[in-house]
This record gives C-alpha cells, sequence and structure tokens, in this order.
C-alpha cells in the first residue's frame, strides 16, 4: 500500500466555531496522531476552481496552491451542504487514481451538471472547455485558465433545457450576473458557434432519431436550444457515425438506455461536443412527439429498437449525386470491414487542413473531374485483400442506394485494377440490417 505523506481535508462551511485564525480544530486534532513526516491541509469547496479544458481537466486548490490530484488522500470531512462539487470531486480523484474518505461520495449520483461533466470527462467524451468558480476565485481562475475567452454561456448547475442560460460578454457583466442570481451556482462555457444543436434520441445502444433545432436568433444566442422553434427530423443513416457513436457513448456513460442526447457541432471546426445528457427526454410532447412515441413505445415493448431486415444483392449500382456520379458499379464484400471507394489526386490544405479528392480517374467512364472536399477525415492503416497494410483516408460520403439515402465510412484508395469502383463492408451492412442474397 502506498504510503500517504500528504492529506486534505475538505471542509463546507468557513463560518462555524471550529474555524478561526486560519486554523480548524478537528484538522489541527487530526495532525497530534499522525506522523510527524505527514503533512495535512484543508480546504472548502468554495476555495476550489474546477476546470476541463481540451481533454484535460483540474480541480486547484487556491487555499493551499495546488491541483487536489497531487495529494496522497483526500478526506470529504462534511459535503452534504456542497454534494455537486464533493461529487465532481470524487470523480476527479477516481479518475486520476487519488484515494479518498468515503466512497459514499462517489457513489451518489447527484443531478448536477458539474458533476455529469467530469463523469463524461472521465469517459473520454467530448464537451466543452468548462469552468466552475465562485466570484471571490473568479480572476485566479481566468488566470490558470487562459484559454477561456468571452463571450461565454454560463449555465446555472442545477438546471436543464436552457433554462437560466446566460451570454456573458465580459467579466464585470459575469460578476454583475453571480450577484444578481446569488441562490444560483453557474458553470461557464466557451461559446461554440453554431447553427443550432441537435437532439439524438438514444434507445438502448442505438439512435432511433435525430431533431435538429435550428438556432432561433431572435431568442437569443445559447449553447442549448432547446427552445429553438425551427426544428428538423433527420434519418440517423444521414446523421454522422461519429456523432451518432459519441452520443451512445455518452448515454452508456450515465447507464442509461432512454436518453436524450444533446449534442452541438463547432461551425468552423465540425467537431461535435456533449451538451447534456437528458435521463427522461421530452416524448409526448413538442415536434415530432407521435413519431418519437412510436419509437419509445417500440423500444419499450420490445426490449430493443425494431429493425427490419433488407436483403441487398452481391453486386448493386449506386448514386452519388452529390459529385453527379449515378448507376456506380459496387461490390458487396462481407469479408472487408470497411467500405472502399476509388479515389485519385488527394490534396490537404496546410491552413484549413480540408482534405480535396476526386472520384474515379480519367479513364473510367464515370468520371467528371469534379473535385470534393471534406472537413471531417481519418487516417488509418488497412489491410488490403493481397494481405499489404497500407494508410489510407477514411471520410462519410453520402450514397443512394434503392431510393434511400445513407451516410457511409470509406476508406479512399486505388481501385483503378478493379472490376468494381466501389467496395461495401460488413460496416455498411451491419448498420443498415442488410442481409446478402444467396441467389
Amino acid at each position: 500500500m502506498k504510503k500517504v505523506e500528504k492529506i486534505l481535508v475538505l471542509l463546507v462551511k468557513k463560518n462555524t466555531k471550529a474555524y478561526s485564525n486560519g486554523q480548524h480544530k478537528f484538522v489541527e486534532s487530526l495532525k497530534q496522531y499522525l506522523p510527524k513526516t505527514t503533512v495535512i491541509d484543508f480546504s472548502f469547496y468554495d476555495d476550489l476552481i474546477y476546470s476541463i479544458a481540451d481533454g484535460n481537466a483540474s480541480i486547484f486548490d487556491t487555499k493551499n496552491g495546488t491541483d487536489i490530484s497531487k495529494y496522497d488522500a483526500v478526506y470529504f470531512r462534511y459535503w452534504r451542504g456542497a454534494s455537486e462539487q464533493a461529487s465532481a470531486c470524487a470523480v476527479y480523484l477516481k479518475t486520476k487514481g487519488v484515494t479518498f474518505y468515503d466512497k459514499e461520495v462517489g457513489s451518489n449520483n447527484f443531478k448536477s451538471r458539474l458533476t455529469e461533466y467530469f463523469r463524461l470527462w472521465s469517459k473520454q467524451v467530448s464537451i466543452p472547455d468548462t469552468l466552475f468558480c465562485t466570484i471571490d476565485t473568479m480572476d485566479r481562475a481566468f488566470k490558470l485558465n487562459p484559454r477561456f475567452e468571452f463571450p461565454f454561456i454560463a449555465k446555472d448547475i442545477s438546471t436543464s433545457k436552457g433554462i437560466n442560460n446566460l451570454l456573458i460578454s465580459s467579466k464585470s457583466e459575469l460578476k454583475k450576473s453571480y450577484v444578481s442570481n446569488s441562490e444560483s451556482k453557474f458553470i461557464l462555457q466557451n461559446f461554440i458557434e453554431n447553427d443550432g444543436d441537435y437532439r439524438v434520441l438514444v434507445y438502448g445502444r442505438s439512435v432511433a432519431g435525430v431533431i435538429n433545432r435550428d438556432l432561433d436568433k431572435n431568442e437569443g444566442i445559447f449553447n442549448n436550444n432547446y427552445q429553438g422553434k425551427n426544428s428538423t427530423l433527420i434519418d440517423p443513416s444521414e446523421f454522422s457515425e461519429d456523432f451518432r457513436r459519441l452520443a451512445i457513448k455518452a448515454a452508456t456513460v450515465f447507464n442509461r438506455q432512454i436518453a436524450g442526447v444533446d449534442l452541438i457541432v463547432d461551425k468552423k471546426t465540425g467537431q461535435a461536443f456533449v451538451l447534456e445528457v437528458n435521463a427522461k427526454p421530452q416524448s409526448y410532447l413538442g415536434h415530432f412527439a407521435e413519431k418519437r412515441m412510436q419509437a419509445l413505445a417500440e423500444y419499450i415493448s420490445k426490449g430493443r429498437s425494431i429493425k427490419v431486415k433488407q436483403t441487398i444483392n452481391n453486386f448493386v449500382q449506386i448514386d452519388m449525386p452529390e459529385v453527379g456520379i449515378t448507376g456506380l458499379k459496387s461490390k458487396v464484400d462481407t469479408g472487408a470491414g470497411i467500405s472502399s471507394i476509388h479515389a485519385t489526386s488527394f490534396a490537404v490544405d496546410p491552413k484549413t487542413k480540408i482534405l480535396t479528392f476526386k472520384l474515379l480517374d480519367e479513364e473510367h467512364p464515370q468520371y467528371n473531374n469534379k473535385p470534393f472536399s471534406v472537413k471531417r477525415y481519418s487516417i488509418r492503416k488497412i489491410r488490403s485483400s493481397n494481405g499489404q497494410e497500407e494508410k489510407r483516408y477514411t471520410v462519410e460520403l453520402p450514397i443512394i442506394y434503392n431510393n434511400t439515402k445513407y451516410r457511409v465510412k470509406f476508406s479512399l484508395t486505388n481501385r483503378k485494377t478493379m472490376h468494381n469502383p466501389v467496395l461495401l463492408g460488413r460496416r455498411f451492412l451491419k448498420e443498415n440490417n442488410f442481409i446478402v442474397s444467396v441467389k
């Protein structure tokens, strides 16, 4: 067992008889029974600055000038009066591998945005840069976290659905909001420029529906457009596969089989972030209530989402209207994990990082010399049919097959010597519930 040399005791209130002249009676008493080499500090929850930025988290103790994860053990002496902060601390310490007492703090699933954001962070789920502090530690918080810049979105820690979300443009405005809303505690998040958000309905481990809620500029600009007036229903197959996986992963963090996951997409980078994971998503009221209730009823009655099997032949033709290609010959191959498509003329802009390429080549009869550009792509190693590994760009491209639109993850490669420029692999078949015809 690791030797405990540094201990932090966390307390709730400063205005008690036990605390005076910078000392706390409980801590001073405990010192008498500890080895002289053991360092014991104490702090209050309101002295802590909580931050999550670019996938990294910190809980900085302004009283002792260090992160709480630097201690060998943390004792939550009192926490009932600060359950939101204590629970977030427990998630953070557990993730960092720091011993804490009592474990009861970490076992309570408080309905607090602060704790939920730390739980999402602990499972590597993308969330907006997040900061939580008091008005007294605000100046220190900004110095420690230079990534946070105005404008901010200030979100009431105990509300949801965009209620009491404030757009803050300056530090003086932020402090004024703290004073005028003294009963509220606010989480601060960098404003993400967007065209609206998405409510992703996750039932079980699949996406049952997606609602795009357009930004209502007359109502204000927030990172959560729950009350937006213009909504569009999107077929899950037309929604980004990466976004679907993100929503499912976020629901899984809280072990929620029925969840409404709110996503926002950065207009500049195309990256998606989780705003909220609703345990009881609105179903019988609002936009598309009938379809949402139908999907929910199907899941509850069957214990899973109903999926209708589709039959697909070994050789099919697909359309790609966005680049003006129709009737493109494609082979269905259950031996290939990911789909692939014949592409040439790859180029990545050094400033924007946008990938540009052309489908097919000049010798192909359907080649039209039209460039295709994407912001989101990855590079991965793919083993070809001859057993050789090569690095390929992988992108999501829209196709139409049998009058239905799908988004398919393709690896881009030179298939000039192949009879079919497109290969549809197992992932496409599994995600869209296809079975291959034996005829």
